[in-house]
């Protein structure tokens, strides 16, 4: 039998190489694809030198996709809106993967989605964008019956150390993690480098997962919780304040994208993260999952903070 032909749209970021490690170390034999806008570059050439096949593309360029997708059996696709912070543009470009897809007859789309923002807070928060535009991706995905699964990746611990939402240094040696949203405000904590965890066990099985959501996190945690543990972990002395959204967004050169994450947190805080779910989807996310993803405490554990 023939192994099947799995082809990762982000090949050289975080989440792609993830996947790339996972599926290589799996008992299952995949011959693995990468899309690159520079195949010359060092991440790409060192995927190659991994047995991965590298292709040049962009998916702001429809037409420049096609190679990559034929003879697919599986494509991993996931967009950076943060790279033009137009949920437009997001939309335009995750529609034309899914068209491309669709065209090459590929088995099975792994959508990296996320909730409709606007839809589920019922018109509350509307400028969650990053959440928006994926989502309305796998609505389109869904409409033209393109077999998919939606892997709906959590809130990224990376940002809490090199993002810059973490405890910060005071002047008196302790440390301060400040948002404005309550400290009780829950988040589905997630290491971008489990990624592949989740996607390799999707594949193990993905009649089963066809069209649901497979949930990417290792724990619901307060970020009370989240300070406290930082601090004994490190041994630290640290705190959770609240402050105001004036004193929040002062923070940003870009006030879009201060509004952006604010809204982020008060709707996770609100309606949570993840909206409607159910103990049976977290379960099964979970199960599914080829290896047990890193909590907080793991990853802090594991981080050098640069204070």
């Amino acid at each position: 039998m023939s192994s099947k032909v799995v082809a990762i749209i982000g090949a050289t970021g975080n989440q792609g190489g993830s996947i790339i490690r996972a599926l290589s170390s799996s008992q299952a034999k995949y011959q693995l694809r990468g899309l690159t806008r520079a195949v010359d570059k060092p991440a790409a050439q060192a995927l190659v030198s991994q047995g991965v096949q590298m292709f040049k593309g962009d998916i702001s360029t429809p037409t420049s996709l096609s190679d990559f997708f034929k003879g697919a059996d599986v494509v991993f696709a996931v967009t950076n809106f943060w790279e033009h912070l137009s949920k437009e543009q997001e939309i335009k470009d995750g529609k034309a993967i899914v068209d491309m897809a669709k065209e090459c007859h590929v088995s099975l789309l792994i959508w990296s989605s996320l909730d409709d923002v606007s839809k589920v807070s019922k018109g509350k928060y509307t400028h969650v964008d990053h959440f928006d535009g994926k989502h309305a991706v796998e609505e389109y995905a869904r409409s033209v019956e393109q077999p998919a699964v939606f892997f709906y990746a959590g809130c990224f611990a990376s940002n809490f150390s090199a993002g810059g939402m973490g405890p910060k240094k005071q002047e008196d040696g302790s440390y301060v993690m400040a948002f404005p949203v309550p400290g009780s405000t829950i988040i589905p904590i997630f290491d971008v480098a489990d990624t592949g965890m989740f996607i390799a066990g999707i594949l193990n099985g993905p009649e089963k997962m066809m069209g649901q959501r497979v949930l990417g996190f290792s724990e619901f945690i307060s970020l009370n919780d989240m300070v406290k543990q930082y601090s004994s972990v490190r041994g630290v002395q640290a705190k959770f304040v609240q402050i105001d959204y004036d004193t929040y967004e002062a923070h940003f050169p870009n006030k879009t994208v201060a509004k952006e994450l604010y809204e982020m947190f008060a709707y996770m805080n609100e309606f949570g993260y993840y909206g409607e779910t159910t103990d049976e989807e977290v379960r099964q996310s979970h199960e599914m999952c080829v290896g047990k993803p890193t909590t907080w405490s793991e990853f802090v554990s594991k981080t050098e903070w640069n204070d």
